[in-house]
């Protein structure tokens, strides 16, 4: 409805209908400096100075992030999806992030010329001293994720995109739902079974023949087997919370081996390898919000509803580096 109404305005197709209180406006953006964030926390950081060769830090945060103004976008602009019910806009910010954990090391091992064990120069030091091990761990919990319909059937498609879709689920029983699902059609964070979707196509992988792939199929249709989400009627917003899901865990682990050699007392030759996401694990991404028209995101209306098509690291990287220190 919001979409149809700016047709008929800017086509002039209103006859005596009084659709905008000035006539003279079309888009009307009024700027204040309303947005509000509260940020709460518990952090707790254990740490090893640098000594004997050995140093460590770890640290954990348990946090929420709520704001109505996410501020993530470049035009400085954050607005509303309703005038009359601006806490809609109040949830989970777009990098909230509930648990994060960081651990990094660094070790050198206690062999050779002032060390521990075989304290002397020669061979013996060449081949086994000035050896370095270092690591670096990240693990927490995806961002936030919301689940959407936006159409345009309070506000216009430019202001819906954080709408939310309806549901007659709790957010408990949504959750139950969420989780990395790998099929032999490819991977989903959510229960393919609320997906419209030939689950007997999907379990033998006769991946062409799915159908539509979509949470809803649009107003006023018929449900579909197993649908639990709905869209928005005209005139209405959605009845979900947004942001109450945790997008899928991540977890990536860095790590270093180097190698001193002693040239002079004052040069030395340093060869390193490096390797990144040592694992070689996929961290999944799910986009929070549409990138675009109905295209992504856990948008009910959406062909990919519910699957994840990209990672958010790179696949396993190992370097051999090698450089003159002096």
């Amino acid at each position: 409805p919001a979409d149809l109404a700016i047709i008929y305005i800017q086509n002039g197709l209103t006859g005596n209908v009084k659709f905008l209180p000035n006539p003279n406006t079309g888009v009307a953006d009024l700027l204040d400096n309303s947005g509000r964030a509260r940020y709460n926390s518990l952090q707790v950081e254990v740490r090893r100075r640098f000594a004997e060769g050995f140093f460590f830090q770890a640290n954990y945060t348990f946090q929420k992030t709520l704001t109505d103004a996410p501020g993530v976008g470049q035009t400085r602009f954050d607005p509303l999806l309703d005038n009359n019910q601006p806490q809609l806009e109040y949830s989970r910010a777009d990098y909230d992030q509930t648990h994060v954990f960081n651990f990094n090391t660094i070790y050198e091992l206690p062999i050779g010329k002032g060390r521990r064990f075989l304290n002397q120069g020669g061979v013996a030091n060449l081949l086994l001293g000035g050896w370095q091990l270092g690591t670096i761990i990240r693990a927490g919990t995806g961002a936030p994720v919301t689940i959407t319909d936006p159409r345009g059937t309070l506000n216009r498609v430019g202001r819906s995109g954080r709408q939310t879709a309806v549901s007659s689920l709790t957010k408990d029983q949504i959750k139950s739902l969420i989780g990395v699902r790998r099929t032999p059609c490819g991977i989903f964070y959510i229960d393919p079974s609320v997906i419209n979707i030939n689950q007997a196509n999907l379990q033998a992988g006769l991946c062409s023949q799915l159908g539509s792939g979509r949470g809803a199929e649009g107003f006023g249709t018929t449900p579909f087997s197993g649908q639990v989400f709905f869209n928005a009627a005209p005139g209405q917003t959605g009845n979900l919370e947004r942001a109450f899901i945790n997008g899928p865990f991540i977890f990536t682990w860095d790590a270093s081996l180097l190698k001193n050699i002693p040239i002079t007392e004052r040069v030395r030759f340093q060869i390193r390898v490096e390797a990144f996401n040592v694992l070689n694990r996929a961290n999944f991404f799910v986009p929070q919000f549409p990138t675009g028209g109905n295209s992504s995101g856990f948008n009910i209306n959406s062909t990919n509803f519910g699957r994840i098509t990209s990672t958010v690291t790179d696949p396993r990287i190992i370097q051999l580096v090698g450089r003159i220190e002096f």
